[in-house]
């Protein structure tokens, strides 16, 4: 899926059956670690720990049918949703 947020686009891809995420996005982090999926008739959740510089980031991805997101998790307890198609 392909998600913008201030004025950038970057892709975002997910293997179920491989457990493999993958982001384009070089703010999102270079390795991914899959801790949780949920497969079912409205689409794919994932929940993601993102390597970031020092530590790691929590991310939530829905790849939906009809609606496709992603969720930025901070230390902070802030949180960010970039919308995706």
């Amino acid at each position: 899926m392909t998600c913008q947020h201030q004025g950038k686009s970057y892709w975002v891809s997910y293997d179920p059956k491989q457990k493999l995420f993958r982001s384009g996005d070089p703010d999102g982090g270079s390795r991914f670690r899959v801790k949780r999926d949920q497969v079912d008739s409205d689409g794919i959740l994932v929940w993601v720990g993102a390597q970031m510089m020092g530590g790691e980031r929590d991310l939530l991805a829905f790849f939906g049918n009809d609606t496709k997101w992603l969720r930025h998790f901070y230390g902070n307890g802030s949180q960010v949703m970039h919308r995706c198609q």
